[in-house]
């Protein structure tokens, strides 16, 4: 008796429901027939980042293979091209302009690095059909290049276009005694012709000063800046994003300010008065660093807070963060360089308490320098892991946590003029038993659903070592590594393991991700060669 066949239709419908790439790739291993559909699915579904040579023409191939059925999911590319040598500009030129060229649906272009792609594609017309791409709905624009303002001024996107990431440092910056960076008036006339529509603007990468209210932006929903000062005038924030309702970026403020507790206070207290006025219903997302957030002094609610480079001595800045605007998700990140691991003392207020329910805490012991004279030298070289994770579970115990995530990471340099490292920590990280801890963490806190541990390190010099080296030229590094691991409670016995998937579509769902300060100073943002993560003498 012969068995029916399922039909192609359903099955191509059944591709189309898959959310997870590991589930696309092995629906592609079931037969010759499906390999097509989940190749159109994954084109839908990721980015395509090209990085290299190697990429760039394994990509070209596979599109061009079966161009008609492919290209109209090409939607999301970006061109991440940081190096490619001489001989090849040539042929990655042709390769890029056949992409953008005959890419009629794609729908967000990244260039993390314009100038150098523009210089590697070696080809002037791969920035005018950069330009005559009409299909955008998101452009980013992350380095310093002169062309990104050709592009933004005359893409025919400007329709389509909702999201704008770009470094403005082609923009005249100013400098007084009382700011620095670039003026909104400048902002505004720049991106006049996108204004009406914009839906998230993203310029970090250039600090800005809000001197002034300037041109509103009605369609705004996420903004994210950089303010040396800090952001001075919340008044003028709210009436220059009016709709502002998603994530607010606030940066990192200056040195001089970070020291200054007494001018902190007061343009917190200014602000706060301001928005007694006119202030914001609520944020789903604010980010910046301590100084930055507390300055800012927002007092709407804000679902989920992320907090970056916490210091041992701005306790009581974070602890007044977060009794004015206590979240439901708060992501914290430290380096235990500036002050040992006693900034978990009192952390948490008593108005966090009835709210919080998702934290992410990200713990990286960096080794200071010998002539650094703010970090903590002493209680970095005699670092305990078992003291510090004690220390974490006593700060949290109190809170009523569903979900919990720790990510602890070491980067060990090899050279004479750091301080020495406390091998025992390093030695106890590389065999830290994560169900122990998961077991530990569900006894403490009798609401916690969910754990999820990562812990990672590496050692060997990131840059020059010496002062006849050149501080700025990259090292390999070795002995790079992490290892994470998920745990779910049950109500009977220890917390049970979950799987890999799982656990990547848990910390999705349920916002437990790092910020993308935490990315690039953890090093995730990269692609690390083999001999960088190659075993070495670890741990010592």
């Amino acid at each position: 008796m012969r068995h029916p066949l399922l039909n192609l239709d359903v099955l191509a419908l059944v591709c189309e429901s898959i959310s997870d790439t590991k589930t696309v790739l092995s629906f592609s291993l079931v037969s010759h027939a499906l390999r097509s559909m989940a190749a159109t699915r994954l084109l839908s579904m990721k980015p395509v980042v090209l990085k290299d040579e190697r990429t760039i023409r394994a990509f070209h191939k596979f599109l061009f293979t079966d161009s008609q059925s492919r290209l109209p999911f090409f939607r999301v590319l970006d061109i991440s091209i940081s190096e490619i040598k001489k001989e090849a500009f040539q042929e990655i030129s042709r390769c890029i302009l056949d992409l953008l060229e005959r890419a009629t649906h794609l729908e967000c272009l990244t260039l993390p690095y314009p100038g150098l792609t523009l210089v590697y594609s070696a080809d002037p017309r791969v920035l005018d059909t950069i330009i005559r791409i009409s299909t955008l709905r998101e452009l980013g624009l992350w380095d310093k290049c002169d062309e990104s303002e050709m592009i933004v001024k005359s893409t025919r996107s400007a329709a389509s276009l909702r999201t704008l990431r770009v470094s403005l440092e082609f923009l005249p910056i100013g400098w007084n005694s009382q700011a620095f960076g670039v003026k909104v008036s400048e902002v505004d006339t720049f991106l006049q012709h996108l204004i009406p529509t914009l839906e998230v603007l993203d310029t970090r990468k250039t600090p800005l000063v809000l001197d002034t209210k300037g041109a509103e932006y009605p369609a705004v929903r996420s903004f994210v800046g950089s303010f040396a000062e800090g952001v001075t005038c919340t008044d003028i924030l709210v009436s220059k994003f009016p709709a502002l309702d998603g994530t607010l970026g606030v940066g990192k403020v200056n040195y001089i300010l970070r020291l200054d507790l007494p001018r902190q206070q007061h343009i917190r207290a200014s602000n706060q008065d301001r928005q007694k006025q006119k202030s914001r219903k609520h944020l789903d997302r604010v980010v910046g660093d301590v100084t930055a957030l507390f300055v800012l002094g927002l007092t709407c609610p804000v679902r989920h807070l992320m907090v970056d480079g916490i210091r041992g001595l701005e306790r009581l800045q974070i602890a007044d963060i977060l009794r004015s605007t206590p979240p439901t998700h708060l992501k914290l990140s430290s380096m235990l360089y500036w002050h040992g691991n006693d900034v978990f003392e009192d952390l948490f207020p008593a108005e966090v308490i009835p709210r919080l329910t998702h934290l992410v805490l990200v713990i990286e012991y960096m080794i200071p320098r010998m002539f650094d004279h703010h970090s903590y030298s002493d209680a970095v070289s005699n670092m305990n892991l078992r003291v510090l994770l004690t220390q974490i579970i006593a700060s949290i115990c109190t809170l009523r946590l569903t979900h919990f995530r720790l990510f602890i990471h070491y980067f060990r340099p090899n050279a004479a003029s750091y301080v020495p490292h406390s091998k025992d920590f390093v030695r106890r990280m590389a065999t830290l038993d994560h169900a122990h801890l998961a077991t530990e963490l569900a006894h403490a806190l009798p609401s916690l659903q969910y754990t999820f541990v990562s812990t990672g390190g590496q050692c060997g010099p990131l840059c020059g070592t010496s002062e006849s080296d050149d501080f700025n030229k990259p090292r390999h590094t070795h002995c790079r590594w992490f290892t994470h691991s998920a745990w779910k409670n049950v109500p009977s016995g220890p917390p049970r393991r979950l799987d890999t998937n799982v656990m990547e579509q848990i910390l999705v769902d349920e916002d437990l991700v790092l910020s993308d300060a935490d990315n690039c100073s953890l090093g995730l943002q990269n692609t690390w060669e083999e001999e960088e993560t190659a075993p070495g003498p670890f741990p010592e």
